[in-house]
């Protein structure tokens, strides 16, 4: 099973978003140079630092849920693989019991302390 393809579209999403956070912080230090510089006054930069604090907050929760969601796509993609390879497993041993030998029943035994199985 390929972890690529259940997950591209929160990648994609998680690239976005980073480069999105990147572009509001160089904006945010933009605003911060114009002022150093005496182009615009006190009381527009913190307009404009709050309206990009709260720009730079919401990018930063939308980046914690992609991320949240990569993390749970990563564990079911585990869990389908373990999964694949228990039910392979179990299609061998269910070719063995078909034959219809002891053979089988003794390996299930000598497996599991806990088997079911007559041995």
């Amino acid at each position: 099973m390929s972890q690529e393809r259940p997950t591209l579209p929160c990648k994609e999403r998680h690239a976005d978003l980073a480069t999105r956070l990147a572009a509001k912080h160089k904006e945010r230090d933009r605003w911060l140079h114009l002022y150093t510089q005496g182009h615009i006054s006190e009381e527009v930069l913190e307009l404009h630092l709050a309206d990009v604090g709260t720009q730079l907050d919401n990018l930063k929760l939308l980046l914690s849920s992609v991320e949240s969601d990569l993390a749970t796509k990563h564990e079911q993609v585990e869990l389908a693989e373990s999964t694949e390879a228990w039910l392979l497993t179990l299609r061998e041993r269910l070719s063995e019991v078909e034959e219809d030998t002891e053979e089988p029943f003794s390996k299930g035994a000598a497996s599991s302390s806990n088997s079911w199985w007559p041995g």
